[in-house]
């Protein structure tokens, strides 16, 4: 709480929303299945998106709507904002 950052915001993120290092890309691999490439190639897909990557809620449903276009993800993407 107060004006210290948070514990689960790593300094190395908030300076560059753009790259993902290799632990990070290692972190994801993991908890995915995915193998780096793809962890890569879907970054790269979601830059073309949000270019900065910093996203606004409206963003993050808009996005999420272009996965599951027929689903309702409202309440989804409110829960996955909240998070941060």
């Amino acid at each position: 709480m107060g004006q210290r950052p948070s514990k689960l915001f790593d300094e190395e993120i908030m300076n560059n929303f753009t790259d993902l290092s290799c632990g990070q890309i290692q972190y994801i691999c993991q908890q995915t299945n995915l193998i780096d490439k793809e962890v890569s190639r879907r970054h790269r897909e979601f830059l073309k998106f949000i270019h900065d990557g910093r996203m606004t809620k409206e963003q993050l449903t808009e996005y999420l709507q272009n996965i599951w276009p027929n689903g309702n993800v409202l309440n989804f993407s409110d829960y996955l904002f909240d998070l941060w």
